[in-house]
């Protein structure tokens, strides 16, 4: 029996799928590389420190910005079923401010909430209410918060995100991991107004 059409394309089979996993190294270290050149570009221009992470720990930036303490970190979220999970990058902006009234609230993506998911209050603002949904105790909080102009106008600038305040941090997602160090810092500055306005309250 000639084993050579047996063999022929188990080899190439091999072949192609050492290509692939070669590409799928290369694509990897090259996206690692361009994360580690713009969060140190930040850390440059913010005067956060950056740490590179190593084996399974993972990057992050941690320090002061505008006197305010905060850390800007990478972690995944896990959606679909047992059959066919799926892990997702997220870049994660984390601010401590005082909450001197133990006030929360959330602000998420409509398009981005599970379908079920039930959705927050309208705040009467038929541009705010057709991107967000918003929960926010006391209830009054959110049409405050949006009622400023300048907070109002960057939120809806903004690229896709969920932030949400808990306690005393205030924490904003947006998918992938961002090396947009232009976008980074107008985020910093965004959420340290936030956090100027969580604190006057």
């Amino acid at each position: 029996m000639d084993t050579t059409f047996i063999i022929c394309p188990i080899l190439s089979f091999l072949g192609i799928a050492t290509l692939a996993i070669l590409l799928v190294i290369a694509y990897t270290m090259r996206s690692k590389r361009e994360q580690e050149t713009a969060w140190e570009k930040l850390a440059s221009r913010t005067g956060l420190t950056y740490e590179p992470g190593a084996f399974i720990k993972r990057p992050y930036l941690v320090g002061e910005f505008q006197n305010i303490p905060m850390r800007i970190d990478i972690h995944f979220h896990t959606t679909g079923f047992k059959s066919s999970l799926s892990s997702f990058p997220y870049t994660c902006l984390r601010i401590a401010l005082q909450n001197h009234h133990n006030m929360s609230f959330s602000i998420k993506e409509k398009h981005r909430m599970p379908l079920f998911a039930k959705a927050g209050a309208p705040i009467r603002d038929p541009e705010v209410d057709a991107r967000f949904s918003i929960r926010s105790e006391p209830p009054w909080l959110a049409s405050e918060f949006f009622g400023y102009t300048n907070l109002r106008q960057s939120f809806l600038s903004a690229r896709s995100f969920e932030i949400q305040l808990a306690g005393d941090e205030l924490c904003f997602e947006e998918p992938g991991i961002d090396k947009d160090v232009d976008y980074l810092i107008w985020l910093l500055h965004l959420l340290c107004e936030v956090a100027t306005f969580i604190e006057n309250r």
